[in-house]
C-alpha cells in the first residue's frame, strides 16, 4: 500500500517509477483532496533529510551499549534500563527520519515497502534463534513455558512477561524485540494520520499507545 502526504500531485520521478514497476501489481491510495492547503516540512529539517549520515547518534548509541553492557556484567549500579531506553528512542527518531526522508524525496511513503524491509531484516534471525533456542531445549530436556515461547515467536512476549511474569527459559530478552516490532506496525501508520489530520494528534497518539 502506498500513501500520499503531498497535496499536489506531481508526475511521479524516475526512481518512483523504477520502484514502482519492480514492486510490480499494488494497491495505492492517494488522495490529496483530502488534506486543505500544501503541508511541507520545515526548510530546517528538509536539509537535514538530505544527510545521509548523523554522527552524533553513534555517540548516543554507544552509550546505550555501554549501559546494558555493564549492567549485565554485575554492575548494578549502572541504569541498563537507561540504555534500553535509549536505544527505543533512538530506534524510533531513525525510523521516523526514514519516512520523512521518502517522503520529501518521493512524494510518498510505501508502507508495503516499509514492512517488507523490517521482516527480512528482522524476522530471518529471530526465526534461527527460535528454532534453535527451542529445539536445544526439547532435546536436552529442560523447563520450557510453551506460552513464553510462542509468545515470543509472534513478538508477544512483553505482555506476556507484565501478565504472567517471566519464567527465565531462554526468551526472557525478546521482550524489547516484541515492543520494537510492534512500534514498527504503528508508528508509520499514525505518522501519516499526524501529517494528514495534525488536529487530531492526541487522539491519535492516544489510539497508537
Amino acid at each position: 500500500m502506498k500513501i500520499a502526504w503531498v497535496d499536489k500531485a506531481p508526475a511521479p520521478a524516475p526512481e518512483r517509477e523504477a520502484r514502482a514497476r519492480d514492486a510490480g501489481d499494488r494497491t495505492t491510495w492517494r488522495r490529496p483532496e483530502t488534506v486543505s492547503g500544501q503541508r511541507r516540512l520545515p526548510p530546517g529539517l528538509r536539509e537535514a533529510l538530505a544527510r545521509s549520515h548523523a554522527p552524533g547518534l553513534d555517540g548516543l548509541r554507544m552509550v546505550a551499549v555501554f549501559l546494558v553492557v555493564f549492567y549485565h556484567f554485575g554492575f548494578q549500579a549502572v541504569p541498563g534500563g537507561h540504555g534500553v531506553l535509549g536505544f527505543f528512542v533512538l530506534c524510533g527518531f531513525l525510523i521516523t527520519w526514514l519516512l520523512l526522508k521518502e517522503q520529501e524525496r518521493f512524494g510518498s511513503i510505501s508502507l508495503r515497502l516499509f514492512y517488507l524491509r523490517r521482516l527480512l531484516r528482522i524476522v530471518p534471525a529471530f526465526l534461527c534463534f527460535w528454532l534453535i533456542w527451542t529445539a536445544a531445549l526439547v532435546l536436552t530436556g529442560k523447563r520450557i513455558v510453551w506460552g513464553q515461547a510462542i509468545s515470543a515467536l509472534v513478538y508477544l512476549s512483553n505482555y506476556y512477561s507484565a501478565i504472567l511474569g517471566d519464567p527465565h527459559t531462554g526468551y526472557s530478552h525478546t521482550w524489547s524485540l516484541g515492543i520494537e516490532e510492534q512500534f514498527y506496525l504503528l508508528w508509520p501508520v499514525s505518522l501519516i494520520a499526524l501529517w494528514r489530520r495534525p488536529e487530531r494528534a492526541p487522539a491519535i497518539l492516544a489510539a497508537a499507545i
